[in-house]
């Protein structure tokens, strides 16, 4: 058992630690396969890691829990060792070479999780000893299975927040640029109107006006780029 739950085990991803604990499972039982299926929102169990079936994995095939062999797996209370070799006991999930299983569930505080299970597909016999081996590696993998799961929910959320930042700040740098060309080119053809002889006396009040409602756009379109460079980390 220490063989398969020591600290060697691969830290990254959730496919990476399910591909050597499976891998260490199968040769510790003496199994032609060890495949470890998640549940799904809705209630369909579906095999996500497997050495010696990879071909279940690909095929994307699932089962809701209660039917087939490994449905039958996920709703025991301590796991169970069955003959597939009977019709009655047919699995698309389950490789037709194989003619025993011992599988256990995979629960987090007794919320079911998946199954995992090891086949062989000779006569030999699995023990008591070998469902307790795979109860305790089940325990395990559930509980590496919520930690990486909740690692990544955390890495896609710190993702998308700065995305989120990203997004803002590209979205303050066009509406800054788009704002203040207009706003020079006011401000342009009032210090052309007030130097204008010609300019009526009555309507230098209304380019005054026009001239300060300019400077004070200008003024926030600067406090928006200033925003920007800040978000940035460019200020």
């Amino acid at each position: 058992v220490q063989n398969i739950l020591d600290a060697t085990l691969p830290q990254g991803s959730t496919q990476d630690l399910l591909a050597e604990m499976l891998r260490r499972t199968r040769a510790a039982l003496h199994g032609d396969n060890a495949t470890v299926l998640l549940l799904h929102d809705d209630d369909q169990l579906m095999a996500v890691a497997s050495d010696g079936a990879e071909d279940v994995v690909e095929a994307g095939q699932a089962v809701p829990v209660g039917e087939g062999v490994i449905g039958r797996i996920a709703i025991s209370k301590t796991g169970t060792v069955l003959d597939v070799t009977s019709a009655s006991c047919n699995d698309p999930l389950v490789s037709t070479t194989i003619r025993t299983i011992a599988g256990v569930p995979l629960r987090i505080r007794d919320r079911l999780v998946g199954v995992m299970y090891v086949g062989s597909s000779t006569a030999h016999q699995f023990t008591a000893d070998d469902l307790l081996v795979l109860r305790l590696v089940a325990e395990r993998a559930a509980v590496a299975i919520e930690r990486i799961g909740l690692h990544e929910m955390e890495r896609s959320s710190r993702i998308a927040a700065e995305e989120a930042v990203q997004a803002k700040t590209m979205f303050l740098a066009m509406v800054s640029h788009e704002l203040r060309s207009p706003l020079q080119a006011i401000l342009g053809a009032v210090q052309v109107l007030k130097k204008s002889a010609a300019l009526p006396r009555q309507m230098e009040t209304f380019v005054d006006l026009i001239a300060r409602n300019a400077r004070t756009q200008s003024r926030l379109v600067s406090d928006l780029v200033d925003m920007s460079r800040i978000a940035t980390g460019h200020l």
